[in-house]
């Protein structure tokens, strides 16, 4: 009995892997193409090329057709290397082949008369124009985005650096207001002359805008994870005919053949955050930290990888609020002046009361209960309700009028 339960534990793990294979393989929307030629430029049919990524080893090989073209869909950016050969050639390799989100690379391939253990490699690198389609994008790299001012760690304030963007993204000043863990983020750039409810936006080629609100999304994955920010400023395919602004791509990390991964600590304070106009000289208090790591490499070389990070803040700041109570002389001149006046029984019936609260001081939550944090719910209460909002359940009795 053991032995089938162990069996039918490997048989889910080995389908969720191949659903999962098959997910990441059809994510891509980069693909190689191009031909093959003899040394007097003929087409060569049936010429075998083989296609390798640099970074993982896994290669993938087709045959040329009758017009020597050849074509690897649903590549995942990086870098690769196309072989090609055929009896009665020598095998040409070429290397150095740079790979971007959303791109078909066209690239030729000359043989030369020898034998196929013959080798010719050009290093220099593939032409790096794309043929297939004319737009206006740019590419925003990984090191790119580990090296340039992150506010927030916030990819998207990176948007507006691509030319033909207008707009300031997510700049601002305390990194509390756009951080990657927003549950909406809105970037303010747009394109085309349209509006930014036009921007579409897309996670490893899943869109993640959001449905109700256009022009936002509702997924932001940490920078740690991002391998690839393509921006695309026109783009004409029908796939994504729904954006008529920005077209947004985030492609994330994927394992290689080697260990790599990273770690972090960002720091922020008001010590270190100097006072605009509006703040009269004084930066309110806060703190914020965020941290965490990333991690990848091989399950299996040459065949299998995954990758991990993980992103976890820790901030605080102040929050001022302003309530306005009546004192008792106004209490008093509405019973000498409005005795049957409705808001005069409300005021003397339910006097309204800030606690313990020290008019124009500033206290914590652990000045008004050392035990905020400590005691056990209140039975019966939502246990989203916090000890200082139970005390004031006595001042407002149910079915009965909120006090002024």
């Amino acid at each position: 009995m053991k032995m089938f339960v162990h069996f039918g534990k490997l048989s889910v793990v080995a389908l969720l892997a191949l659903l999962f294979s098959f997910s990441a393989f059809a994510q891509f929307r980069s693909g190689i193409e191009g031909s093959v030629n003899d040394p007097s430029g003929a087409v060569v049919p049936d010429a075998r090329v083989t296609l390798t990524n640099v970074d993982t080893g896994v290669s993938q090989s087709v045959q040329t057709n009758a017009e020597g073209l050849f074509r690897f869909p649903s590549l995942g950016p990086g870098r690769y290397k196309l072989a090609a050969s055929k009896q009665g050639f020598s095998t040409t390799v070429q290397e150095n082949i740079v790979l971007l989100a959303e791109e078909i690379r066209t690239i030729s391939l000359a043989l030369k008369a020898g034998a196929t253990t013959e080798t010719v490699t050009v290093t220099a690198e593939a032409n790096p124009i794309q043929l297939i389609e004319a737009k206006v994008a740019g590419d925003i790299s990984a090191q790119e985005i580990s090296q340039l001012p992150l506010p927030g760690r916030n990819i998207g304030s990176l948007i507006s650096y691509t030319p033909g963007v207008t707009g300031t993204a997510n700049a601002s000043r305390n990194a509390n207001d756009t951080d990657v863990f927003s549950l909406v983020n809105n970037p303010q750039v747009n394109a085309n002359g349209q509006r930014g409810e036009a921007n579409m936006f897309y996670l490893d080629n899943t869109l993640a805008t959001s449905n109700p609100d256009p022009g936002v999304y509702n997924l932001t994955p940490n920078p740690e994870s991002v391998q690839e920010l393509h921006v695309t400023v026109n783009d004409y395919s029908a796939e994504y005919g729904r954006g008529s602004s920005l077209i947004i791509q985030a492609v994330t990390k994927g394992g290689t053949n080697n260990f790599h991964g990273s770690l972090f600590e960002y720091h922020q304070d008001n010590k270190l955050t100097a006072a605009n106009f509006f703040d009269a000289g004084f930066v309110p208090v806060f703190r914020r930290n965020e941290f965490g790591g990333s991690i990848g490499g091989p399950f299996l070389r040459n065949k299998w990888f995954g990758f991990f990070s993980w992103d976890q803040k820790r901030a605080s700041r102040p929050d001022t609020l302003s309530y306005t109570l009546e004192t008792q002389d106004f209490v008093n001149f509405m019973k000498t002046n409005f005795p049957n006046n409705l808001s005069t029984q409300l005021v003397t019936k339910f006097p309204a009361t800030a606690g313990h609260v020290i008019p124009g001081s500033t206290q914590t939550v652990q000045d008004l209960d050392p035990n905020f944090g400590l005691q056990a719910p209140v039975a019966g209460l939502p246990c989203t309700l916090n000890p200082p909002a139970t005390k004031q359940i006595p001042h407002y009795p149910p079915n009965l009028p909120h006090p002024l």
